[in-house]
């Protein structure tokens, strides 16, 4: 769900980061999350941030707690269940977050375009290979593309 062509947020490496909570602030406002494009944008200043959390300042501290709530806000009212979506819905759901095409993803992965056509559109089921390429490829687990019914 890509909202915006602009570069995404770059924040400074840990050793450079403020320690003030102010200067923080300057850098990146915590603030309500209306876009994927700003949580992205909280996403990699937790990331910077979380480095070592023994060697945060108090105020690094507060401010990463406070970057975690708002991104957890976001998550909860935006991020579907793992369990409600299909393989599929969850490709198309990489595809649209990463802004990649469906044809750069089946060449880096390896297959044909028209496989990954009909993987997403549900009339074809992942293999095993396929899925762990597609893992691979975006971070996250195989079984994400499997459907394999926990017996839950």
């Amino acid at each position: 769900m890509k909202t915006t062509s602009r570069a995404s947020f770059n924040p400074p490496a840990f050793a450079q980061m403020p320690k003030e909570y102010l200067r923080l602030c300057q850098l990146l406002l915590p603030r309500p999350i209306h876009s994927r494009a700003q949580a992205v944008d909280v996403e990699a200043m937790i990331d910077a941030l979380a480095v070592d959390e023994r060697r945060l300042s108090a105020d690094q501290r507060d401010y990463l707690e406070m970057l975690n709530e708002v991104l957890t806000v976001w998550d909860e009212t935006h991020a579907p269940a793992a369990t409600d979506i299909t393989p599929a819905a969850l490709l198309k759901l990489l595809l649209e977050e990463s802004g990649q095409t469906a044809a750069a993803v089946a060449r880096a992965i390896g297959v044909n375009r028209s496989v990954l056509t009909r993987l997403l559109d549900g009339t074809r089921h992942f293999t095993i290979p396929q899925a762990k390429a597609l893992a691979a490829h975006f971070a996250v687990a195989p079984v994400a593309f499997l459907d394999i019914d926990s017996g839950m």
